[in-house]
């Protein structure tokens, strides 16, 4: 029998041995069935490595059951196919294929699907491009499209993947709305999309895309580091300008205790989404920081100065440093006059 194994050996069990073996240097490697039964006048040049085949990939994602298989990346390769780039073709649809049926999961494998985009491009072969761009124009397409029973899900996430191949960041943003990627929606919005549409005063627009996400966020993490922060920074300068045009001189310590909380998340964001943030992101932070500091200095107080909690406060927000010299100015006056008071 094969390598010492009974008759009655499950297929999946030989695989794994075979595998073992392999690492261990105890049996040849895996020939590709196009040099081993190819005519010897054409047989490409290859040698024995750390790639193989897509076929023995293929019997080692049998065996491997419902464990976890690193080799995914590898797999869906050039590396693990012919010199034709039609067989690299036909390995990128073998990949869509056994996601869909289930046979693995995986959320990380947008990179290959942009290096196959990259080698089509570089061969002339702008079918994909195209058809995207087509489709996404005619509605005419769309329609025959979703009538031949094509999820519309699908279509967009190739739209997404086709924008942002070219740099066009909302355009892939709102694809990947469309299809239900809400986790990548999120970290494209927070950072590459939100900043511009906030510092240019496009408040409506990023509140229409921050509302379509609320719906779902808790399927995403860090939500109130992200999206959430543009949502509650409208949320609670709405509430202080209501009342602050009501006079309520009431409710300062609760406005300072609301915008204390909101400064440290913006801080943590800061900290959490740290390179990955434009640097124009930190601007955004500054701005919306800045305006709430303005909003806490015009909410009614019972004494004639900002008390010592709100500056305190103010001090903590991620503002510039020009700022912050002048929230600190102000603390050591209120500080120098609570000194000098009569006890």
């Amino acid at each position: 029998m094969w390598y010492q194994l009974s008759p009655d050996t499950p297929l999946d069990i030989i695989i794994r041995s075979y595998d073992q073996l392999l690492g261990e240097g105890k049996v040849p490697y895996p020939v590709p069935v196009y040099i081993d039964e190819g005519p010897l006048d054409e047989a490409p040049q290859w040698s024995s490595g750390d790639h193989f085949d897509i076929s023995f990939y293929l019997m080692l994602l049998h065996a491997n059951k419902d464990e976890k298989f690193g080799l995914l990346k590898t797999m869906f390769s050039a590396f693990s196919s012919s010199f034709d780039p039609l067989d690299y073709h036909f390995i990128w649809h073998q990949r869509s294929i056994l996601e869909a049926v289930g046979a693995f999961s995986s959320n990380d494998l947008h990179l290959l699907d942009l290096s196959f985009v990259y080698q089509l491009l570089c061969l002339g072969r702008e079918v994909l491009s195209q058809y995207c761009e087509s489709w996404s124009r005619d509605d005419a397409q769309r329609q025959y499209i979703v009538e031949l029973g094509i999820p519309e899900e699908w279509m967009h996430e190739a739209l997404a993947l086709y924008h942002e191949y070219y740099g066009d960041k909302q355009g892939a943003l709102e694809n990947l709305i469309q299809c239900g990627n809400r986790k990548k929606a999120h970290t494209i919005f927070v950072t590459s999309v939100a900043h511009s549409m906030f510092l240019s005063s496009n408040h409506q627009e990023v509140w229409r895309i921050t509302s379509a996400l609320e719906n779902h966020k808790y399927e995403i993490a860090d939500w109130d580091l992200g999206v959430g922060i543009y949502i509650d920074f409208y949320v609670l300068k709405n509430s202080m300008q209501e009342r602050n045009a009501m006079d309520d001189s009431g409710s300062l310590e609760e406005m300072s205790e609301s915008c204390r909380s909101f400064f440290g998340r913006l801080n943590k964001s800061l900290l959490v989404w740290g390179s990955k943030l434009h640097v124009e992101s930190r601007a955004c932070y500054s701005k919306m920081a800045e305006e709430l500091c303005a909003l806490l200095v015009d909410t009614p107080s019972e004494t004639l100065n900002l008390p010592m909690g709100c500056l305190l406060t103010m001090l903590n927000a991620p503002v510039p440093d020009e700022s912050r010299s002048s929230y600190l100015q102000d603390a050591l006056s209120v500080f120098t006059e609570i000194l000098c008071s009569d006890p």
